[in-house]
Parts: structure tokens; C-alpha cells; sequence
């Protein structure tokens, strides 16, 4: 698997649509539009070539297909991983009871399959009435499991960032991560989310596609400057920035009390638990984008919100300036009290 430690270019990401639906070619267009945009390669499966051409190092497919969690097209994703890089699949069911219904199915071949095949969750309903995925969720797909990063990249050094930094730095994103396993802070992966402090010429920030619950210190990255007109980051570190870091740059330079932010992707804890819904205060908003962070910077600094929900994207969890023990308690609480209620 590629390790980011630079952005791919658009020769070396070819991303396929395999489409069961009765659709126009309005999903077709949209991947790939977006992939001028964002720099892959859009390859409709009938100009799929028989192998990968030299120097393509992810092949990622997305698989829409026109009913619920079958096991014969799992396993026909699971053969073409032979081929692929990942898979993701996008069921469509009559309603939530049926999709619930095959909520263990899935999380039984997530895990069999080591998130090599990711089973996109339906988003909204069809003029038909049926659960489905939308068009947004599944360009954003194409978008993060390829390329992943919208921003533009300006690398300083690539030396370890943590090495010259102080302990508390260090003890944060150790006692982040340890508070992100216990509480399963994620849903597809624990490469979900990101976690971030403040410095006194930037942020820290856990680098793109980095495993959470075991934390190498490796994999974070100092931003030292964000240039929104050219949305590029500039940046330290051995690997690439998550590819969140552009909202983390908004709300830091947004909300000066912000010291520490926490995004995880908890959906039963929170995302989607009835309990929380009033923390539903963010939209849904393309990630890796300015107008999200601003989103959330006025959730917490206008509304006064250190807990945000975004719909259908996670949570952001901030300080207020209280400082990072005092946050990852909080996160500790709040999770302690929603794993109670399920």
C-alpha cells in the first residue's frame, strides 16, 4: 500500500466505476470530473486495460450496485483484489431495517477482507424510495481512497517533526491514541480522523492514512503555514498532512482558544446515535475543504461547541483553551456515557 509520503500524481491512480444501477452517467461524470480536479485517472470499466500499466501503483474500483449485501458480489470483490488496490461497495436497500439487518454480514467481511473492501453506508433515498448512496459520498470516496488529499503540498523537510518537539507534544498524541483504541473511535479504520495540537508557529497534526489506535510518532506532520487562495499547505514531516488539515488550519486560525482538536469517526457512539443529534450542527460538506473548517469554527466559536458533529462525516472535538488533558477526558466521558446507552 502506498504511504503517502508524497502526493501521487495522476499517472499512478486509476479509479473505475462499476455501475449496476439504471443511472444516466451522472456518477461516471462526477468521478471524473473530480478527478481532473483533484489528479486521478477516471477509467470506465469497458476501457479498463487487462493489467496495470507500469508505474500505476493504486487501482481503486467503486462497485454501485442496484440492491441489498449479497454474498456472491462481496466475493466477486473480494476476487478482483487481485487486480485492485481497494473496493468499495455501494448497497442499496428498501429501508434501514433491511440494512440493519445486514450490519454483522458486513462487519464480518470488512474484517475478513482488512478493509481492503469498504462497504459505503447509504446516505439518502432514491425517487424510488429506496436507502442508497448518494453521488457526493461517492466521488468523496473516489477522492480518499486514491489520492486523498485535496490540498496542494509544500514540503519543507522531511525529517521527524516530534523529535525536537517538547514532551507535552509527545504525550498528547500518545495519550490521543490511547484514548482513541480504548473507546473504538472509528468505524471503517482506525486511519480515521485525526488528531492536532497547536505550536507556537503552526500545528501538529497526524499525517494522512495513519493508523490511530497505534500510533507511530513518525507519522505526524508540523504545518507551518496554510495559503487559502491557493489552498496549499506548507508542511514538515515524513509524510503528507491529513488530508483533514486544511479544515484544522481554519479552525485554528479561526478560533484562537482552540489549543488541541480531536476528529473521530465514532458512528454508533455518536455520529448517528438519536442521543446526539443536537450536536448535528455541521452540514453535509465536501472534506479536505475551506467551507467545512469555516463550518465548524462557527460551531464552536459563534455557538460555543467543543462537541461538533459533522452529518455523516464525524466528530470534532476542541479544547476551548482548557488544554489537551483536560479534552481527552472529556472525549473519555462522553464515550463512556454513549457506549452505556447502546
Amino acid at each position: 500500500m502506498f504511504d503517502y509520503r508524497r502526493p501521487l500524481r495522476r499517472e499512478e491512480v486509476f479509479v473505475t466505476l462499476v455501475d449496476n444501477t439504471p443511472d444516466n452517467g451522472t456518477l461516471a461524470d462526477a468521478i471524473a470530473r473530480a478527478g481532473v480536479i483533484f489528479g486521478f485517472k477516471f477509467v470506465p470499466e469497458e476501457e479498463l486495460p487487462s493489467s496495470a500499466p507500469k508505474g500505476v501503483l493504486i487501482q481503486h474500483m467503486i462497485w454501485r450496485c442496484n440492491g441489498p449485501y449479497q454474498v456472491n458480489l462481496v466475493q466477486a470483490a473480494a476476487t478482483a483484489l487481485e487486480r485492485f488496490t481497494t473496493i468499495s461497495l455501494a448497497f442499496s436497500y428498501r429501508d434501514e431495517m433491511e440494512m440493519l439487518g445486514f450490519e454483522d454480514a458486513v462487519e464480518q467481511s470488512k474484517s475478513a477482507y482488512k478493509g481492503r473492501i469498504n462497504f459505503i453506508r447509504p446516505d439518502e433515498k432514491s425517487a424510488a424510495g429506496r436507502l442508497c448512496v448518494s453521488v457526493h459520498k461517492l466521488v468523496e470516496n473516489a477522492v480518499c481512497d486514491s489520492v486523498r488529499v485535496k490540498y496542494r503540498a509544500r514540503c519543507l523537510s522531511v525529517e521527524p517533526v516530534l523529535d525536537g518537539s517538547t514532551s507535552d507534544a509527545r504525550d498528547f498524541f500518545l495519550s490521543a491514541s490511547e484514548v482513541y483504541r480504548r473507546h473504538h473511535l472509528y468505524l471503517r479504520a482506525p486511519s480515521d480522523g485525526y488528531f492536532a495540537i497547536r505550536t507556537n508557529d503552526g500545528f501538529l497534526i497526524t499525517a494522512t492514512k495513519t493508523n490511530k489506535a497505534n500510533l507511530d510518532l513518525r507519522r505526524v506532520s508540523k504545518v507551518t503555514h496554510f495559503d487559502p487562495d491557493r489552498n496549499e499547505i506548507t508542511y514538515s514531516g515524513e509524510f503528507l498532512p491529513s488530508s483533514d488539515a486544511v479544515e484544522a488550519a481554519v479552525i485554528f486560525a479561526s478560533c484562537p482558544a482552540v489549543s488541541c482538536l480531536l476528529h473521530t469517526h465514532a458512528s454508533r457512539l455518536f455520529t448517528r446515535n438519536p442521543r446526539y443529534r443536537d450536536h448535528v450542527t455541521v452540514p453535509v460538506l465536501p472534506y479536505g475543504d475551506q467551507r467545512l473548517g469555516h463550518a465548524v469554527s462557527q460551531s464552536i466559536r459563534d455557538q460555543g461547541r467543543s462537541f461538533v458533529i459533522m452529518e455523516e462525516h464525524g466528530e470534532v472535538f476542541s479544547d476551548e483553551g482548557r488544554g489537551w488533558p483536560s479534552l481527552l477526558t472529556v472525549i473519555d466521558d462522553y464515550s463512556r456515557r454513549a457506549a452505556a446507552d447502546l
